[in-house]
Order: C-alpha cells, then structure tokens, then sequence
C-alpha cells in the first residue's frame, strides 16, 4: 500500500512485534503510516489498544480505520496526552532533526516501567561502505539505509549512545534484516558473528528511562 511519496507506509514489521512486552496494554507508534504495523499488532494481540500518529494527511482514513486511534500530526508537539506502556518508532527516530530531544519527550508519554522500541538503519551495512571506501560515492536515494529524507545516521554503538545519553537503559539491541547473499555477504559471514554489524540492515533497540 505504500505509495512513491510514503515508501514505507504500507509496512508491517512483523519482526518487531515479538520486542513489544507480553504485559503492554497500550502502545503508541510514532510514524504509523497506514496503520499496517499496528493492524498486525492487534490481529497478535487483540487486547492490545494501539494508537498510531502520523503527519502525512494520505495515511489518515486507512490509518484510523485500522487502529484504535489515530492522530494526524508531528510528534513530539501532536502527542496524543496520556500514558503508554510501549511506544514505537519504526525507522522513523532517523527523520527527527533532533531524535534526543524527541526521546526525552517520549520518557514523559510512558507508564511506570514502560518501554521504546525503536529500529534504526545502520549505516555500517556493507551496501554503504563499500561504495564509500572503494568509491567515495554516498548516494542518496528514495529508500532505505541512505534515503534522502533521513537527517541523521546510527549505527549499532551511535544507537546504543543516543538511548544512553537520552537516560535510557537500553535492554536489547538485535540485527534485524540481515543479508546473507552474495560472494561478499557469504564472505563476511564466514569470518564470524562479529560481521553481521555489517550486514544487519537495521537494528532493534529496546528500552526503558533509567
């Protein structure tokens, strides 16, 4: 369902889910596009209330049909007020001009033991070094690691920081997506675990304020 201006508002992220605490009962996702994350969330666990928060007008009438809650609007000045037990970020902390500050808002927005979950690119992807070392090229482009739209870049050890320096303990960090084809992936597979920070599209960050 994404669209040329929205390219991954039709998502699901079906691998996030499993990073979401048994024990949520409400869950905010910031950036909700279409609602797609979300409808999966429910459809997994029903009991579940979801809001979703976006501020492009094209995902609102899909979005608030799929979600408990919908709000059209830029986080963290729209935030719907109340409490959530877990709230998302989808590859969307990237598009923030300052993801600190807008994580140290969501600490306000939390439960008592709540949690953030967050994936983030991670510009350390063999796709991003090799073109820059080899060539001294950084394209930017309409998707992914190196979108054009994205105002900052982490890697695993950046992430980890930006959570760290916002007071947040960070309680898992897992490689998600990760590229196991071609004679230079199954290369960098073959010297260890240690290489999948190179192969790993993104990262999965969970935690919690200090």
């Amino acid at each position: 369902m994404a669209t040329a201006h929205y390219p991954y508002a039709g998502s699901s992220r079906e691998h996030i889910e499993r990073h979401i605490a048994s024990t949520a009962r409400s869950l905010l996702d910031v950036g909700c596009g279409f609602g797609d994350f979300g409808a999966y969330v429910k459809r997994m666990r029903p009991a579940l209330e979801v809001w979703g928060l976006d501020v492009a007008q094209a995902v609102a009438e899909t979005a608030t049909d799929r979600l408990d809650h919908f709000v059209l609007g830029a986080f963290p000045d729209d935030a719907p007020s109340g409490q959530f037990d877990c709230i998302t970020f989808n590859d969307t902390l990237e598009h923030f001009p300052d993801p600190w500050k807008a994580l140290r808002h969501t600490r306000t927005l939390l439960t008592p033991g709540g949690e953030v979950v967050a994936s983030i690119p991670n510009v350390r992807h063999y796709s991003v070094l090799r073109p820059l070392v080899l060539g001294g090229r950084w394209t930017y482009r309409d998707s992914g690691i190196l979108d054009r739209t994205h105002l900052r870049f982490f890697t695993r050890r950046s992430a980890v920081d930006l959570f760290e320096s916002t007071d947040y303990e960070v309680l898992e960090v897992v490689p998600a997506n990760v590229d196991n084809g071609g004679r230079a992936i199954r290369f960098l597979a073959l010297l260890g675990s240690r290489t999948v920070e190179f192969r790993a599209t993104q990262f999965v960050v969970r935690a919690r304020p200090r």
